[in-house]
């Protein structure tokens, strides 16, 4: 899935990421827009192809990318915090690494202020299982 993904803090701030071809595989790449558009980042591992962007603000505008990235065989779940306080983005984490392929990623910021992760996976005797983590 090719499309860019969007967040808005409550105080109208946004951050972006998307999918850019490097004439290997895909990146993702990250801007945020407090009155104009920061220089784009990549934020991935670096592991191999990326699919599948989704983002997630807290109240606060800190944020969370999670992504598919091709790892170990499979694709799986990766993510990354941006810090509000210190305008960077933290090193990717990968989420799971079990055999089978990874799908359509999701985040959101709980009420707790952590944000939860979730996603679908192929396991190998055929059946799609769904699985959360939270990640702060």
């Amino acid at each position: 899935n090719p499309s860019p993904a969007l967040a808005i803090d409550p105080a109208g701030n946004r951050i972006a990421v998307w999918l850019e071809f490097d004439g290997t595989d895909d990146d993702l790449y990250a801007a945020r827009d407090t009155g104009s558009w920061s220089v784009p980042v990549v934020i991935d591992y670096g592991a191999g192809t990326v699919r599948s962007p989704a983002i997630a603000a807290d109240n606060l505008g800190n944020a969370v990318a999670v992504w598919l990235e091709m790892f170990g065989g499979y694709f799986s779940v990766f993510a990354a915090r941006f810090d509000v306080a210190t305008e960077t983005w933290g090193a990717p984490i990968l989420l799971e690494a079990a055999d089978g392929d990874a799908a359509e990623p999701r985040v959101e910021w709980s009420a707790g202020g952590a944000a939860v992760v979730l996603w679908s996976q192929r396991v190998p005797d055929g059946n799609i299982n769904v699985y959360a983590n939270r990640y702060e």
